[in-house]
């Protein structure tokens, strides 16, 4: 069943990559799950991306997953009995999340108490999935590694490297996925694949954009055939499978190529692509905003992005109600731009516009706009007016006798606001204007 044909050569040029890319106290842990999987006489496998991104010779380390042919829930509780943390078990699917730190669970043996490893680790048991309507949460079974292999979304995530100290390193390719992998290509295990799960299609337009793949023929059909289904997906798969596209380092050319698939709008109807989105994009990653939200902000920069279509596409989305606000923020001041770049308004009458708006949303729109007049405005705002503060207070009115009341706010704001049009731009100048607003006011 293992890796018909593989020579020992390969197994361990796979794991010398695999000690290459895994942190040694990381690598350690796996072939200890490896170990206790199989006192418990079950095999474990590394599967995911892991696996396709060594045979890429591009590996990247972010999630561990670790195939377990038994029970996954078991090996971990007795791993977290003997080495510490918190294990975390879906009964129904038999996952189990092992958390390597948490306080309340702290480790019982030095392998854990590296700062190298990562957060979690997830170990599987191998299931088969079965669909009983388009969407639906699959129906569970456990299964052989093969047919857990088969449940995967496209042949290039099929792959897995046993951990069985009996054949460590020794590549498991059932369905062709390192051919697909040389070729260049993104396909589906058999035609039902988006049917099954219409988030496939999001899925295929990101791996074919990341590797610079393309989709086999077939797939590409079936892709297509299946786009009336991407309306049942629930806002929140939609906004999970979107903002894993927002955070890609090539976001701009999946979203671009999810337009010119016809996906784009299907997905999010109240989103126009244009390429001047990816203009916007790269100015917010240079300015160190890249967050997915960040850059759903450009995303719906068309003029007609209204309070309702901003609505709509939160619901659509599930988004939270922060940044329901926030996108409302960010049109509103827009809104007002004419009235910010009116070449008579004063820097106080600025502050009175933007102070209380939320400091990001009026970010953004400073690196969104295209109106420099209106960056110039907002600079000026978020760089140095809301930082300036004034000398004197209300304790200074206090002692000087004066009533507290409303009378208070009026003289303050009359002194920032000469401080900020910089009538008043120190301590001497603020304190005499004070003493001259007290005397008056004692006057009248």
């Amino acid at each position: 069943r293992i890796g018909a044909g593989r020579s020992d050569a390969r197994a361990e040029t796979l794991m010398r990559q695999m000690a290459e890319t895994l942190p040694a106290p990381t690598l350690a842990l796996v072939r200890r799950i490896a170990q206790e999987a199989d006192t418990l006489g079950y095999e474990s496998y590394l599967v995911g991306g892991i696996v396709r991104d060594l045979l890429l010779v591009a590996p990247t380390l972010k999630d561990l997953d670790i195939v377990i042919e038994g029970h996954a829930i078991q090996v971990a509780r007795r791993l977290a009995s003997h080495l510490g943390g918190r294990v975390v078990g879906h009964e129904r699917f038999g996952t189990a999340k092992w958390l390597l730190r948490d306080d309340d669970f702290p480790p019982k043996a030095s392998l854990l108490e590296s700062s190298e490893l990562p957060l979690h680790i997830d170990l599987i048991t191998a299931r088969t999935e079965f669909y009983e309507r388009p969407t639906a949460l699959p129906q569970v079974e456990h299964a052989s590694i093969k047919q857990d292999l088969h449940r995967r979304d496209f042949t290039i995530n099929t792959l897995a490297i046993s951990l069985d100290p009996k054949h460590e390193g020794q590549l498991l390719d059932f369905y062709g996925g390192e051919a697909d992998l040389k070729r260049g290509i993104i396909r589906v295990l058999h035609n039902l694949s988006f049917v099954e799960d219409p988030t496939r299609i999001l899925r295929a337009v990101r791996f074919e954009q990341r590797f610079g793949f393309a989709l086999e023929p077939r797939t590409h059909e079936l892709l297509l055939a299946s786009l009336d289904l991407l309306e049942e997906i629930s806002p929140d798969r939609l906004r999970h499978e979107l903002f894993l596209i927002l955070r890609e380092a090539h976001a701009a050319r999946i979203l671009a190529r999810l337009h010119e698939l016809g996906i784009l709008r299907l997905v999010l109807p109240d989103v126009r692509w244009h390429p001047a989105d990816a203009i916007r994009m790269q100015r917010l990653r240079e300015a160190g905003y890249a967050d997915p939200e960040h850059f759903l902000a450009a995303l719906i920069w068309d003029p007609e992005a209204d309070p309702a279509r901003i609505d709509h596409i939160a619901e659509t989305l599930s988004l939270s109600n922060n940044w329901r606000a926030r996108l409302h923020t960010l049109y509103q001041v827009r809104a007002r731009g004419s009235r910010l770049t009116a070449p008579a308004l004063s820097n106080s009458a600025l502050h009175a516009e933007l102070h209380g708006q939320e400091v990001l949303a009026v970010e953004l729109l400073a690196i969104l706009t295209e109106d420099e007049s209106l960056r110039a405005r907002l600079r000026l705002f978020l760089d140095e007016l809301r930082h300036r503060t004034l000398a004197v207070s209300g304790s200074d009115l206090r002692a000087s006798g004066l009533p507290p009341g409303p009378l208070y706010k009026e003289i303050l704001d009359s002194i920032q606001a000469a401080m900020l049009d910089n009538r008043a731009p120190d301590e001497a100048s603020q304190r005499a204007m004070l003493e001259e607003e007290i005397r008056r006011r004692k006057n009248a």
